[in-house]
């Protein structure tokens, strides 16, 4: 069952919540939305066992699935940039429609992507 409040999201099924998202999670980062969007689209699509068992591998349960659900179906490249002598010096994975790095390898915490 989705039950879909003003200040809350949830998910549940006969055995109980499956997941739930409170609106300051949504309205502190929209991108919240994407998940929320796929997790109501797992479970009508397959289940919610399958949504289960996603969220106890902490797959769309985490922040880095929030920030990499918002670019679900976009143009994404993975780019390097290089120094003077043409060493590589970081990769990353950029999307190219929202003109945003998603993910670096100089190993960033998730507050410092933005």
């Amino acid at each position: 069952m989705i039950n879909i409040q003003q200040d809350f999201i949830s998910i549940s099924d006969k055995h109980g919540e499956i997941v739930r998202w409170l609106d300051n999670e949504w309205i502190e980062d929209p991108a919240v939305t994407a998940a929320i969007s796929n997790a109501i689209d797992i479970y009508h699509t397959k289940g919610s066992e399958y949504l289960r068992d996603i969220i106890d591998n902490k797959i769309f349960n985490s922040e880095y699935a929030n920030k990499l659900a918002v670019h679900l179906h976009h143009d994404v490249s993975i780019v390097s940039y290089h120094d003077m002598k043409n060493n590589i010096i970081n990769v990353s994975l950029e999307c190219n429609e929202c003109n945003e790095v998603i993910l670096d390898s100089r190993g960033l915490e998730l507050d410092e992507w933005e």
